[in-house]
């Protein structure tokens, strides 16, 4: 790894940090102690690993295999587990563009079985996200190509937009 990789690798993981610190404050009082935000270490893979071939899952995708090439050649990106209590609940993956000025989200899963979280993913993982977004100068947020219309409607119903042309939902903040 070259040095200049090995400083944004570092700089970036002090901007995540400081998201995920920060959303996890602002976490509703009665969950405080109940969810952890954390990056994406081997624990949360072997987790996911258990995800694969369940009949719940809209995708298939091998977080352990696509995370290790993702987080590599995307020393910038958003990562993001997060647990109710030793439980894991949900992986997402994203990235600025270009010009910094907006966050994809490329990447959000949530457990494919039951668990405590189920109708909170979006709302952390957005928590979380937005604080990613103003730590390193975003205007916009950008969940990427939405897996069918009824993800694409939920987003929506959460105040973003559908941008059809680029297969994504956006919304602004502030």
């Amino acid at each position: 790894m070259k040095a200049t990789h090995r400083s944004a690798e570092e700089r970036y993981e002090h901007y995540r940090e400081l998201a995920r610190r920060s959303a996890a404050e602002a976490i509703p009082m009665e969950l405080k102690n109940q969810i952890r935000f954390d990056k994406i270490r081997f624990q949360a893979l072997v987790q996911a690993k258990s995800w694969e071939g369940s009949p719940l899952r809209k995708v298939d995708w091998n977080w352990s295999r696509e995370y290790e090439l993702y987080s590599f050649t995307n020393p910038k990106r958003f990562e993001l587990s997060i647990w109710h209590r030793h439980q894991l609940c949900a992986l997402s993956l994203g990235r600025p563009t270009w010009s910094g000025a907006r966050l994809r989200l490329d990447s959000l899963e949530a457990a494919p079985h039951n668990h405590p979280l189920r109708s909170k993913v979006l709302a952390l993982t957005l928590l979380a996200l937005e604080e990613y977004a103003e730590q390193i100068g975003a205007h916009e947020i950008r969940i990427m190509e939405p897996v069918n219309e009824k993800v694409r409607d939920y987003y929506s119903s959460k105040g973003f937009t559908y941008n059809p042309r680029g297969d994504y939902c956006w919304r602004s903040i502030v």
